[in-house]
């Protein structure tokens, strides 16, 4: 009974690029999370920014009215 396989052929030329392709694909993933990483602290530090403006025009608002 013979068996007919339909298997991709790759030749040892081709193993290298095979290599390259996934570590380029884990060094953009990783510089991806880097730069998701890096967003979150700038949207936080911006909201903490807001939040003490706010808190600065409500006292100033608190002293008009004293």
């Amino acid at each position: 009974m013979e068996r007919n396989h339909m298997r991709a052929h790759i030749t040892e030329n081709e193993i290298p690029l095979l290599t390259t392709a996934r570590r380029a694909l884990v060094l953009a993933a990783a510089l991806a999370g880097l730069a998701a990483l890096h967003a979150c602290n700038t949207t936080e530090g911006v909201g903490e920014d807001i939040e003490a403006a706010g808190d600065a025009i409500e006292d100033a608002a608190e002293d008009a009215n004293d």
